[in-house]
């Protein structure tokens, strides 16, 4: 869902169209922060 989302508002012009920003943030919102919330190593 996060991957259309996000390549929609790149479509758009609405958040810059650079993929390896965009795919650090999905990364991020899907993975990183919930590992780091949880301390999963």
């Amino acid at each position: 869902m996060s991957c259309h989302l996000f390549g929609d508002e790149m479509e758009k012009g609405e958040i810059p169209a650079d993929f390896q920003l965009v795919g650090n943030m999905v990364q991020d919102v899907c993975y990183n922060n919930a590992k780091s919330y949880f301390g999963w190593e």
